[in-house]
């Protein structure tokens, strides 16, 4: 073989060795982590989140290659046939990938909905909390309001009755001083007989 025959397709081999140890290398990040129907759904999704945030990553990766294969066949440094391989290949795998992301996108959205929801837990209670506070705080000043009801009737009864007395009072001098009258009237009467 001809030592310039081999320099020429280097360029070639070096880019497709690059591109298939590229795509090894992203297909090997981590593991797909499968989420069954049947397993326990718990409160900590971190480990899926992180697993969602691994698989994006994965995904601008690929499409960064894709960009890359493209770039490639348009240099002539690799064949049509070739491109379409690695690109189909690239494919597959972002098909799959943009599952899984669907699939975990629905865990991300529940657990912003969960969080949402400790947020106005802790903000309701905390309202409820502070309102109970200044209740109390009232009550003690005023007294709850059976007690000053009971007051208010009791000093209303009081000036009623006071008012009662009052007028028993006048009624009693009236008669009083009206019997004192006859008395004098009835004394002179006798007098004025004899």
């Amino acid at each position: 073989m001809d030592l310039n025959y081999i320099i020429s397709y280097t360029p070639f081999a070096v880019s497709i060795a690059i591109l298939l140890l590229m795509i090894y290398r992203v297909r090997t990040l981590t593991t797909p982590t499968r989420v069954s129907a049947r397993a326990p759904i718990t409160e900590d999704y971190s480990s899926l989140l992180i697993e969602l945030t691994n698989l994006r990553l994965r995904r601008d990766a690929l499409r960064d290659m894709i960009t890359k294969v493209y770039d490639l066949a348009d240099k002539g440094k690799i064949s049509e046939g070739v491109k379409r391989a690695i690109v189909e290949r690239i494919n597959r795998d972002l098909t799959q990938i943009e599952k899984d992301i669907e699939h975990l996108e629905k865990y991300e959205e529940l657990n912003m909905l969960i969080e949402e929801k400790r947020k106005l837990e802790a903000e309701y209670r905390r309202k409820i909390k502070e309102l109970d506070e200044r209740i109390s705080s009232l009550r003690k000043i005023i007294g709850p309001p059976s007690v000053k009801e009971e007051k208010r009737e009791v000093k209303e009864k009081k000036k009623v009755k006071g008012k009662r007395e009052v007028k028993e009072e006048k009624k009693r001098e009236r008669r009083k001083e009206l019997s004192q009258v006859m008395e004098e009237i009835m004394k002179m009467l006798s007098e004025a007989e004899v």
